[in-house]
């Protein structure tokens, strides 16, 4: 499932023809990451943090009193915004505990089941506002069901 998943999100948002490197060593830790580390329930959460960096949207870590994190920006601010494309204060909280997270540290974060699949979902919506044509992705629905 996890192997689907990078595989989805890879296929419909790379464009460029050119050779990267850089994204190419990504992609390969993240593959040894999904392969080698038990714990992989943080593992979709922590690639798509990762990818956006690599992609040049990675969001801005918090300054206090930002407890919700404007996903048109890409920014933590303090309430919610008009456009509505915020998340709350427990969603925008455990996406900034992510944040400084690579693949080797992933499983030392915990992060309720429900509010996994949540931000799950806002990630993709992130990538979808951020990213032209990617579209929605059938993957998520499958990793709802394995990593609970």
């Amino acid at each position: 499932a996890l192997a689907l998943f990078v595989q989805e999100v890879l296929y419909r948002s790379l464009r460029g023809e050119a050779a990267d490197p850089a994204l190419f060593a990504f992609v390969q830790e993240a593959l040894r990451a999904m392969d080698e580390v038990e714990d992989v329930r943080n593992f979709p959460l922590i690639f798509l943090l990762r990818y956006s960096a690599e992609q040049g949207f990675l969001p801005v870590a918090p300054q206090p009193g930002e407890d919700h994190f404007d996903l048109v920006e890409g920014e933590f601010v303090s309430g919610a915004v008009r456009h509505g494309h915020t998340m709350g204060a427990p969603l925008s909280g455990a996406l900034a505990s992510l944040l400084p997270i690579g693949f080797d540290q992933m499983h030392q974060v915990t992060i309720a089941p429900a509010l996994r699949r949540d931000l799950l979902d806002h990630l993709l919506l992130y990538f979808r506002i951020h990213m032209e044509g990617l579209g929605e992705l059938r993957s998520p629905a499958v990793l709802h069901q394995v990593l609970g």
